[in-house]
């Protein structure tokens, strides 16, 4: 039987369309043991095709695009009526862009030192529901850290009255997280010498209010720190339990306008020491040839499609005691309640975090603008293909647009410690929702921003807070 030998410097591709999952896989530029040239007729030796890989990736660019446009719309149809079959809210899922490319799946391939996640069929780049959920476990937590209600610092003495409501409040808030992914699991780094690095974590805050309850003997029965300190005692554990939140795979949203290009792209990593890098005795000087390294990334504002579902809900009786404790922490939030949150650290993480590889470098980060904050397929997409598969849709539960937002966050008649406080929470929104809550602190707090323009000079937190507000301009 005589094999065909196919090469993408010669163009000689397979008839039709190859599978992209398995040219990123199991084909690569340095593969070849026989005589070739580059494009400008030099010979290229074994394991030396450096300019071989920036075409090999190129045609397999082009090869997603095609399997996108020709099966990727029957595919996600599928995905949605299954979704909405395992009892996923579709109105209830999160539509978004991408602000600059995506780099999910990085290092997967270490034949190419890079990767990217593809579908194994039909090699569209997807987010794994796992990354999605670990993304927004973090920011969870994390959030507990955050002004204007973090975890209070513990004092260097616990006394014998009864806990502040601060803390008592935090706990609650972290016991609906750990109702919701499990458990707590942000650790600061330890070195040898068993010192601490990083920024505080629950975690950890919550260690040393269990260290002071236990100086101070007032973990005992009978004392009004004894649950409190069996609460901490839970939050710090290492017996994790299920949570309650499922994540989804997160897909391309199928947009006909924007399935004319091709929804990945050829990046490069350009090096410009590369002697240095292998021998650091040597100096880091511009007569060094860059080693390009390419490699494969989602297109900018490329709209994905993020599904979750809350799972196990607790009854009533509890049938065990995981249920009592998720009943417990559920008690103070509605299930409506519980997505709103979820969507909130779900936008938060895409918007300021981001999600895959080389998020530093600003990769994975997602634009949250009006049009952006829509049900997902807006186009041709998640709730057109329930409906044309006949699924039931529940109502429209979109978020509240910024007037209604910034209500929310600043409502009337508040004291003076709960004005800071209140516009604390609102930097944390999008723009739009801190310009409108700027507008109504102008309008009804004006007393109260006067005196906070000549507390400025004096101030620096106040002159931070009169310096925002005046980023809005009336």
């Amino acid at each position: 039987m005589t094999m065909t030998r196919y090469t993408w410097i010669d163009d000689e591709l397979p008839q039709g369309i190859p599978s992209p999952t398995l040219l990123l896989h199991k084909r690569h530029g340095y593969d070849r043991f026989h005589q070739e040239h580059d494009q400008h007729g030099r010979p290229l030796k074994a394991f030396d095709h450096k300019e071989a890989r920036g075409h090999e990736l190129k045609a397999i660019c082009h090869s997603v695009s095609e399997v996108m446009r020709d099966h990727y719309a029957a595919w996600h149809d599928a995905y949605v009526v299954s979704l909405a079959d395992l009892g996923v809210d579709i109105q209830n899922a999160l539509g978004v862009r991408t602000a600059w490319r995506l780099a999910i799946g990085w290092g997967t391939n270490p034949a190419l030192e890079t990767g990217i996640t593809l579908h194994q069929l039909l090699g569209f780049p997807f987010i794994p529901g796992s990354a999605v959920k670990g993304l927004l476990h973090h920011v969870a937590e994390m959030d507990l850290m955050e002004e204007p209600d973090p975890i209070p610092d513990a004092p260097p003495q616990v006394g014998t009255g009864a806990p502040p409501p601060g803390l008592l409040a935090a706990i609650a808030r972290a016991k609906l997280v750990r109702a919701l992914f499990g458990s707590l699991f942000i650790e600061r780094h330890v070195d040898k010498s068993k010192n601490e690095y990083g920024p505080m974590t629950p975690c950890s805050r919550l260690r040393q209010w269990k260290a002071r309850i236990i100086e101070a003997n007032e973990h005992q029965p009978g004392s009004p720190w004894h649950q409190v300190f069996g609460d901490i005692s839970v939050l710090t554990g290492t017996t994790a339990t299920g949570g309650m939140v499922t994540c989804y795979d997160a897909v391309p949203a199928p947009d006909t306008k924007a399935m004319q290009n091709e929804v990945l792209q050829v990046d490069i990593l350009n090096p410009h020491y590369p002697d240095y890098y292998k021998d650091p005795s040597t100096q880091p000087t511009d007569k060094q040839n860059p080693t390009p390294v390419y490699f494969l990334t989602v297109r900018p504002a490329t709209s994905f499609e993020f599904y979750f579902q809350l799972d196990c809900m607790p009854r009533e009786p509890a049938r065990d005691d995981a249920e009592k404790e998720r009943s417990d922490a559920l008690c103070l939030w509605s299930e409506d309640d519980v997505r709103h949150m979820l969507k909130r650290w779900l936008q938060q993480g895409l918007q300021l975090w981001g999600i895959g590889g080389k998020t530093a470098a600003g990769y994975g980060h997602f634009a949250f603008r009006a049009d952006d904050l829509h049900a997902p397929g807006s186009d041709e997409g998640g709730a057109q293909a329930a409906e044309r598969q006949g699924v039931s849709q529940p109502a429209d539960k979109s978020l509240p647009g910024p007037d209604e937002r910034a209500r929310q966050l600043l409502p009337l008649n508040l004291i003076p410690g709960e004005l800071e406080s209140h516009v604390l929470a609102a930097l944390r929104e999008p723009c739009d929702v801190q310009a409108e809550v700027a507008r109504l602190l102008r309008q009804h707090y004006s007393d109260r921003v006067k005196k906070w323009r000549k507390k400025s000079a004096t101030s620096e937190t106040v002159r931070k807070r009169i310096d925002w507000l005046d980023s809005f301009p009336d």
